[in-house]
């Protein structure tokens, strides 16, 4: 039979339509599936949004750890730019030492020319100006002093005349020199000590 053959006729009245081909489903079926295929979506979409939580947590640790770093180098940086800085400076303070010695030389100091002392003095002053500058500042214990071995070091002792004045400092022998409230060199003192007589 062809198709033409198999073509139902069409009512009276009715104008000939297209055919249609009228599929008889099993609705119960239908909305099984319907159901299986959203519980899949939502299952694989429960998936997704856990991997994606796992990215987000691990890019945030990366970012978390890179400022980190990052903090932590500049922090190395700092502290190697301070130790330098610290160095020089602490290896500069003998040379300001002697340059004090030369000044408190009256003998020398008359003897030479005017122009030689003001260019030595304004050597001292640009020496001192530039300590200044970095933060370093001498300060030398006063006599009777209570000794203090974070800010002093003893280069000798002196008899004491009482057992109050065992510990105190006597004589300042160097200046000692802060540089941003770290001591970087300790004044040199000589101490008074009590000894009992036997």
């Amino acid at each position: 039979m062809s198709e033409e053959e198999n073509k139902a006729p069409a009512p009276e009245g009715a104008e000939e339509s297209p055919d249609v081909l009228i599929v008889e489903t099993d609705t119960e079926a239908a909305e099984g599936s319907l159901k299986g295929a959203v519980k899949k979506l939502r299952d694989e979409l429960k998936a997704c949004e856990k991997e994606r939580q796992e990215y987000l947590a691990g890019w945030q640790r990366a970012k978390a750890d890179f400022i980190n770093a990052r903090n932590e180098e500049e922090r190395a940086r700092k502290e190697f730019a301070s130790y330098a800085t610290e160095s020089v400076m602490r290896g500069l303070l003998p040379v300001l030492d002697n340059f004090e010695r030369a000044l408190k030389d009256t003998a020398a100091r008359d003897a030479a020319s005017e122009a030689w002392r003001s260019g030595i003095e304004l050597i001292h002053e640009q020496m001192k100006e530039l300590l200044k500058r970095y933060g370093v500042s001498a300060f030398a214990p006063s006599e009777g002093e209570r000794f203090d071995p974070a800010r002093h070091e003893t280069v000798g002792t002196v008899p004491a005349r009482t057992e109050e004045e065992d510990g105190l400092v006597r004589e300042v022998v160097e200046k000692g020199y802060i540089m941003k409230s770290k001591v970087i060199r300790p004044a040199r003192v000589r101490i008074a000590v009590f000894q009992k007589e036997k």
